[in-house]
């Protein structure tokens, strides 16, 4: 029940845009649908991995993208081949990726992330599709021969970082 009920609001989140619904914060209402449906004791791994998943969303939407990393992990580790998990994990690193001083690390573990995905056999085919096309985005916009090699920081402690317009020594 509390499932559906969280499906529901990000559902309507997602058609309308709408932050609100009967004086309540639509995306709240989710998460906290979803967390209370995860205190079931009686679940399969699968819905276990879809709820989480699904929980992770919400935290993505909302710009909490490590807390949506943290979902997506969990969710791996109830069903290692779940394709959602997979592919939403590798798009809030992408996402968590413009926020850092360091984006291309994030950018690099997504696309490991999905070419490892890419291999596993046990993903329908539309979840390997996706997955097919992020790796050649990446590809197109970074280079295959970049995205392939090891990937060492090049940020040095103290380096002056420049972010849209703000000047700031890194810590």
């Amino acid at each position: 029940m509390r499932y559906n009920l969280g499906n529901d609001y990000l559902f309507y989140h997602d058609i309308t845009g709408e932050r609100y619904l009967n004086n309540k914060i639509v995306l709240l209402e989710a998460k906290n649908n979803y967390r209370n449906a995860l205190l079931s004791e009686d679940m399969d791994s699968n819905l276990k991995a879809l709820i989480l998943t699904n929980l992770g969303n919400v935290y993505s939407k909302t710009g909490r993208y490590i807390d949506a990393l943290d979902c997506y992990d969990l969710a791996l580790r109830e069903n290692p081949d779940f394709g959602l998990a997979i592919i939403n994990k590798g798009s809030s690193l992408i996402e968590y990726s413009s926020l850092t001083n360091n984006p291309f690390s994030f950018i690099h573990n997504a696309y490991l992330h999905y070419k490892e995905a890419s291999k596993k056999d046990n993903l329908i085919q539309e979840d390997l599709d996706n997955i097919n096309k992020w790796i050649e985005y990446l590809e197109r916009k970074y280079g295959k021969d970049a995205l392939n090699k090891p990937y060492e920081s090049e940020l040095i402690i103290g380096e002056e970082v420049s972010i849209e317009g703000f000047s700031k020594l890194s810590a």
